[in-house]
């Protein structure tokens, strides 16, 4: 077997597990999973202190599993955050402020 071969048959392979990765983690409730499990290790943490860089590290391996992070894939993720941005964190926090007045 050449190395292009040997190549090829890891992409296949790792193509393959993209796939399961998906099937898991694609649906409502794996999405809900996955969300918790990024948040539970700090993926969206703001708090530069709290951050740990094994676990971030540990949620770009798993985002790569899925094909969601990858060097070729930086402007597409980058723009579908974006394009997801919104204010609803800071309206829930004024709506809480008027419900204490």
């Amino acid at each position: 077997m050449t190395e292009a071969d040997d190549m090829k048959t890891r992409v296949k392979k790792e193509m393959e597990d993209r796939e399961v990765f998906r099937r898991v983690f694609g649906g409502y409730e794996g999405r809900s999973v996955l969300a918790w499990i990024l948040n539970d290790n700090g993926y969206f943490s703001l708090v530069k202190d709290a951050i740990e860089p094994e676990r971030v590290a540990f949620c770009n391996r798993l985002l790569n599993r899925l094909g969601v992070v990858h060097a070729l894939n930086l402007f597409e993720d980058t723009a579908a955050r974006v394009t997801a941005a919104n204010d609803r964190d800071l309206k829930a926090y004024l709506d809480g402020m008027e419900g204490d007045e």
